[in-house]
C-alpha cells in the first residue's frame, strides 16, 4: 500500500527530531528519505534548516557528492533571496574558503555544503565550524554511501563513524548531539542489494524514521527496436 506524504510532513518531523535532541533527550530519531528526482529532497531539508538557524543558531551542514550539486543548490537558494548558505570545495580560493569558515563560525552563515573529504579531513570540527552548534548533517545522495564509499571513494565509507565521533564531541561540550538526515532517490529497501539497511548501519543512524518514496516514473519509458542489417 502506498500513502500520500507531504514535504511537510518531513519538514516537520526534521524540526521536532532536532528540538527533541536540543532538549538532552535520547529517544530523537534520524530521517530516511528516498524521493524520485523533482520531488523536491532539497527543500525537505532547507526549510527545517533556515527554520533551526532563526530560532536556535543551529548549523546544518550538507554532506554533497558534487562540486556541480553544491554549487547549484547554494545559487538557487540566493536566487530566492537567502544569502546565509555557502560551499566549501576546491573551485574555491584559499582566501573566500577561510573567509566562509569564520563567517560560519560568526554565526552570518546557516547552511554549509561540503564534501565529505573535506569534514573527514579535519580532525578537530572546530577547524571548520569554530564554535557553532551542529542542528542536523544532511547526507544528500545518501546511496553513495555504500556504493561509491566501497568502490573509489572510501571517504564515503567512514563517514558514519567520523559522524559518531563528532555527535559524542557535541554531547560532551553541549549537552546534546544531531539528527543526521538522509536523502535519496535510489536505494534499494531490502533484497539482495539492501543499500537501505547498509546505508542505516554504516552511518550509525539512530532508529531512522523512514519514508520510503514511489519512485516509478509513468513518464519515462525504454523502447528497444531490433535493427535488421541490410546488405
Amino acid at each position: 500500500d502506498t500513502i500520500n506524504i507531504s514535504q511537510e510532513q518531513i519538514v516537520s518531523d526534521l524540526v521536532t527530531q532536532v528540538e527533541t535532541c536540543m532538549n538532552g533527550r535520547n529517544d530523537f530519531r534520524d530521517l530516511f528519505v528516498t524521493a524520485p528526482t523533482g520531488a523536491g529532497k532539497s527543500a525537505m531539508f532547507q526549510l527545517p534548516a533556515i527554520y533551526l538557524a532563526e530560532n536556535y543558531n543551529l548549523l546544518t551542514i550538507v554532506i554533497s557528492p558534487l562540486i556541480g550539486l553544491m554549487n547549484d543548490q547554494v545559487k538557487n537558494l540566493e536566487i530566492k533571496n537567502y544569502k546565509y548558505a555557502r560551499t566549501i570545495n576546491s573551485d574555491i580560493s584559499p582566501v573566500i574558503k577561510q573567509d566562509i569558515i569564520e563567517k560560519v563560525a560568526s554565526s552570518q552563515y546557516h547552511i554549509l555544503y561540503i564534501s565529505p573529504e573535506t569534514l573527514l579531513s579535519r580532525s578537530d570540527v572546530e577547524q571548520l565550524i569554530g564554535d557553532r552548534t551542529i542542528g542536523m548533517i544532511v547526507i544528500d545522495e545518501a546511496h553513495i554511501v555504500t556504493t561509491w564509499g566501497k568502490q573509489f571513494r572510501p571517504d564515503y565509507w567512514y563517514l558514519g563513524d567520523h559522524i559518531t565521533k563528532l555527535r559524542k564531541i557535541q554531547l560532551d561540550k553541549k549537552g546534546h548531539s544531531f539528527v543526521i538526515a538522509t536523502f535519496t532517490a535510489t536505494a534499494i529497501f531490502h533484497g539482495i542489494e539492501d543499500m537501505y539497511t547498509e546505508t542505516i548501519n554504516s552511518l550509525n543512524m539512530f532508529d531512522p524514521i523512514t519514508y520510503l518514496g514511489f519512485v516509478k516514473r509513468n513518464d519515462i519509458e525504454i523502447q528497444i527496436e531490433k535493427k535488421i542489417k541490410t546488405k
